[in-house]
């Protein structure tokens, strides 16, 4: 049986992590090889989620609180291996995440889901399947008492497959993964578009950080922290009666509104207070009218317990943290900003974009041009994630232009629409070549707008290259607007928004393409994408990066 349920709040109690390193079809160590910015190694024990794990293999560099066990005989094979970790597990773990080393994109949300699956199912073990729906046995979670007892019921776990300890019909995971084994693999992950993210996150400098009234798209540097408490007085929660003292109370005239002094309250008496409003001096209770009793001129209350005041600093005191570092400025934020006193803060950005579009073709005359199409939707997706874009001059086919774009001229980051290819016409290789700069990103394995490219310029802005044609250079920009953004910003990380597809993608690489509900809970895929214009993006609500070979329930990342 296979599962496509979304992330459920699961977890492991433990894990083992299968990090032998032969791979003599990669000719590399493989854990120790480094892929969008981590080790495989650092990805399997990211994975973990913080669970106490065992790493089995030769020494190695691990993150404080990880061990590292060595299979016996060393090299036995990862049947053995896993008989190694399981016997350096806490003995109370109940249930034990198995993974190989050589996942580049696993993480661990996925280990949640195949918890969950394996209690929904309360099967002993759940195992993650391929794209191709190969049972991936080093990507498991077991229930440790199975797994204790399957492996003590092998003869020998040295050069055994682990196929043997697994039932035949345990449950599967279909998952967007692919293990990297020879140098292919390798090459593909490092080309996907998962990876180049990641990359980007870890290797593009932070912006620097800056006092000031919090903007809209910037970050924050620092702990929002309350100048004031709130609310800043004693004021009533709900419309109703200011008392002093026990009751009964007469009723006084007039009213307490909000944003009015009131004259101090005697005791035994009553006045009418408005929700928001500051308790009146001398009050010391607020009954909402649903629960006052009138005797003729006196009031009671119906519920002698009964009190709305909200107390001064009962939603927060002075100094209390609001938000962390790293959150986003928003008109959320702002609001919370006004209401703790807070007038300045210390923030990054926001993302200054100058884009240009490129190419001879592009406003031609004598029948030999297009109009410019591509501007308008790749400012608005940069803008949507909160970037600030600036107008470039359009850039000819000339290698001076390119050159002048790369100049510093504040602009953050320099987005260019076209030209990333290899082409007689395609001149910024060459502009960034001349200028020194560092090539990040040289492509990405997904279809359309793959053709991307991002660098950094010394003394300069990031350089990001987008595909000419409007579709292309759109989608590309859906795909590295957010990690640029949460990387030059140093954003935390947020969990990515999850689409399942009603469809399936027959493509067995990444595609990004225009989606649109299909009013039954999932997301309607296009079958295919024409490039040189927009047109299968009109009235599209979302645009989605779709795994390999999804079929229908699998899930997208929402990019836009």
């Amino acid at each position: 049986m296979t599962s496509t349920d979304p992330d459920p709040a699961a977890s492991c109690d433990a894990a083992v992590v299968v990090a032998g390193g032969g791979a003599r079809r990669l000719g590399r160590d493989k854990p120790e090889v480094v892929i969008g910015g981590r080790r495989l190694l650092d990805a399997a024990v990211a994975a973990a989620g913080g669970a106490p794990t065992v790493v089995v293999g030769p020494p190695r560099a691990v993150p404080a609180g990880v061990a590292v066990v060595r299979e016996d005989p060393p090299g036995g094979g990862p049947l053995a291996a896993i008989a190694a970790g399981l016997a350096a597990v806490p003995p109370g773990a109940r249930t034990i995440a198995v993974l190989a080393a050589d996942l580049p994109d696993v993480e661990a949300s996925d280990l949640a889901r195949l918890a969950a699956l394996r209690a929904a199912t309360d099967a002993p073990v759940a195992l993650a399947e391929d794209r191709h729906g190969r049972a991936q046995y080093l990507l498991a979670v077991w229930d440790a008492a199975a797994l204790r007892a399957a492996v003590a019921g092998i003869d020998s776990a040295a050069g055994g497959p682990v196929r043997a300890i697994v039932p035949p019909d345990a449950p599967r995971l279909r998952l967007p993964l692919a293990d990297v084994d020879t140098p292919g693999d390798l090459a593909r992950a490092e080309a996907s578009p998962l990876a180049v993210r990641r990359l980007l996150r870890a290797t593009l400098p932070a912006l620097p950080a800056a006092g000031g009234p919090p903007v809209l798209g910037s970050v924050l540097a620092e702990p929002l922290a309350a100048a004031a408490p709130f609310p800043p007085f004693d004021q009533s929660a709900m419309d109703g009666w200011a008392a002093a003292g026990p009751p009964p109370w007469r009723a006084v005239d007039g009213a307490t509104l909000a944003g009015h002094a009131a004259p101090p309250l005697a005791v035994g008496a009553a006045v009418r207070i408005a929700t928001g409003a500051r308790l009146p001096a001398g009050a010391d209770r607020v009954i909402r009218d649903e629960e006052i009793s009138r005797d003729g001129p006196l009031l009671t209350c119906i519920d002698p317990g009964r009190n709305d005041v909200r107390p001064a600093g009962s939603a927060w005191p002075a100094g209390a943290v609001l938000a962390p570092a790293g959150t986003a400025v928003d008109p959320v934020l702002i609001s919370l900003a006004t209401a703790a006193g807070v007038d300045a803060v210390a923030a990054r950005g926001p993302v200054r974009i100058r884009l240009h579009s490129s190419g001879d073709e592009v406003g031609a005359t004598g029948g030999a041009g297009l109009p410019e199409t591509a501007w308008g939707p790749v400012a608005a997706t940069f803008g949507a994630v909160g970037c600030e874009v600036l107008r470039g001059p359009h850039l000819p086919d000339a290698p001076a232009s390119f050159r002048a774009a790369l100049l510093p001229d504040g602009a953050d980051v320099v987005a260019i629409i076209g030209a990333t290819g290899r082409g007689a016409a395609d001149r910024l290789r060459g502009a960034l070549s001349e200028t020194g700069a560092t090539l990040l990103v040289d492509g990405v394995d997904v279809r359309p707008g793959g053709s991307l490219l991002v660098a950094t310029v010394p003394d300069g802005p990031i350089v990001l290259g987008l595909g000419g044609n409007p579709m292309a250079a759109m989608l590309g920009a859906a795909l590295l607007a957010r990690p640029v953004r949460a990387a030059l910003l140093c954003e935390a990380p947020r969990a990515a928004e999850l689409l399942p597809l009603a469809d399936a993608n027959l493509d067995d690489r990444w595609r990004m393409l225009p989606v649109e509900p299909d009013g039954a809970g999932r997301w309607r895929v296009p079958a295919t994408v024409a490039t040189p214009h927009l047109r299968d993006a009109v009235a599209r609500r979302a645009v989605a990066l779709v795994p390999p070979l999804a079929r229908p329930g699998d899930l997208a990342e929402r990019l836009a």
